[in-house]
């Protein structure tokens, strides 16, 4: 991914430009969506989401979650907020763009048997799936701050290539998506759940790396994160619930270390 793009979109709240609808549609997921390109650059967007759910505040989560990340050096897609003018009856004016960062993008559950240990693939291209995957290690703990129990799905994941095709040598970079469903706790103290890992995934993981991104994660300042969360307009996130979120992650932050044997199976990271 680009670095100077991630911060230009986690500077910006909404996109400043105008969009319209890429003649492909794409799979529209649970909350329903498409992908746009802008009119001044081109850049193509999966715009979400389409139908309305006052209970998930899918923008807003989706936009925290990107804030958050380029804190922590997670990859996830750049994410802005949208205001869909005139949307057809029973659809959401309140949506968020995530960026198509590569140029070939695939879902990683249209590449690997996520339910095998070795992706159901070839020793030589299972060796570099793994150290792609090992290298983004920390994604578990950003998951467990968040709340995320849903990483075991063949759709929240992309591994993106700069050319088309697959190149079984190649590493490529994962990224991830589709975080509208994290943050739900009802109060900061809620224990952390179980994370629900691929076995691919699973047997990749570089517990060196979970560490540095709970160390990060931990000294994130609090202010910080209650400015991501607060900036998001009112109509995208209550102000209880913003409330709510952001006294949520400053509690969790500084729990997942001694907490991590209770997240994810096994024993705390070595320092």
């Amino acid at each position: 991914m680009n670095p100077e793009t991630r911060t230009n979109w986690t500077t910006s709240l909404f996109t400043s430009d105008t969009w319209h609808p890429a003649p492909t549609p794409g799979n529209a997921g649970e909350a329903g969506g498409y992908f746009m390109v802008n009119d001044r650059t081109a850049q193509v967007a999966w715009m979400k989401p389409k139908r309305v759910d006052l209970n998930h505040a899918h923008a807003a989560k989706e936009k925290i979650a990107f804030d958050l990340s380029i804190l922590c050096d997670i990859n996830v897609p750049p994410v802005v907020l949208y205001h869909r003018e005139n949307p057809p009856p029973g659809e959401s004016p309140l949506a968020c763009l995530s960026l198509v960062c590569y140029p070939k993008l695939y879902m990683w559950g249209d590449v690997f048997t996520l339910s095998s240990s070795n992706g159901g693939l070839l020793p030589h291209s299972q060796s570099s799936v793994e150290q792609a995957l090992a290298a983004v290690s920390g994604t578990v703990a950003f998951d467990a701050w968040l709340g995320n129990d849903d990483r075991n799905n063949g759709n929240n994941a992309l591994l993106g290539y700069e050319t088309a095709g697959i190149n079984p040598t190649g590493l490529g970079e994962f990224l991830f998506i589709d975080f509208s469903n994290t943050m739900t706790w009802s109060e900061p103290q809620a224990a952390f759940a179980r994370l629900n890992v691929p076995p691919l995934f699973a047997n990749a993981l570089n517990q060196t790396r979970i560490k540095e991104t709970i160390t990060k994660i931990a000294a994130i300042d609090d202010a910080k994160i209650e400015s991501i969360v607060n900036r998001i307009p009112d109509n995208y996130l209550q102000p209880t619930q913003k409330t709510r979120i952001s006294a949520g992650l400053i509690s969790r932050k500084a729990r997942l270390l001694n907490d991590f044997s209770i997240w994810y199976p096994g024993t705390a990271p070595s320092v």
